[in-house]
């Protein structure tokens, strides 16, 4: 399962990494591996091209917020579940 992780506190960024990593290393024998990418900001993710399979957005620094991504993110035709933390 790949997972964009995008959220503009760094350490919050670097907390949710960590958990998954430990998640997908549990999970290595049954259910496969996370592949994990993770942005500081929107406009980073928006120019990568990698279909991914679930989003955990929190963005409040700036703008866009996370609800007004996920919404771009939706026009922009991804169907894959969105988390906004």
């Amino acid at each position: 399962m790949h997972i964009a992780v995008c959220d503009d506190n760094v350490a919050d960024r670097k907390q949710l990494e960590r958990l998954l990593g430990r998640e997908s290393d549990s999970r290595k024998a049954d259910t496969g591996v996370f592949y994990t990418d993770s942005y500081g900001d929107s406009a980073v993710l928006s120019c990568n091209p990698m279909p991914y399979d679930l989003f955990f957005i929190d963005l409040t620094a700036g703008e866009p917020d996370g609800l007004s991504f996920a919404l771009s993110l939706r026009e922009f035709g991804v169907t894959a579940p969105i988390i906004l933390c």
